[in-house]
């Protein structure tokens, strides 16, 4: 098993970046793995994580249920 990520592009060592962008014709924004060395991507991900925007709305619905008394 590795041990240590390495570009596909350039061969550097564990020198990677997370860089939000915007896809023309595409509706969300992503964030782009790239090595920071050369720019190569070697992953997308959503910029938006379903898990943290779910404990912000319960959060958020909780706090509304509580101003209302419910």
């Amino acid at each position: 098993m590795a041990t240590s990520s390495k570009c596909p592009g350039c061969g550097s060592y564990d020198d990677f970046e997370a860089k939000p962008l915007v896809v023309k014709g595409y509706k969300y924004k992503l964030i782009f793995i790239q090595c920071s060395s050369c720019g190569h991507v070697v992953g997308v991900t959503s910029h938006y994580d379903a898990g943290v925007i779910a404990h912000e709305n319960r959060d958020m619905l909780k706090e509304i249920k509580k101003r209302l008394g419910i």
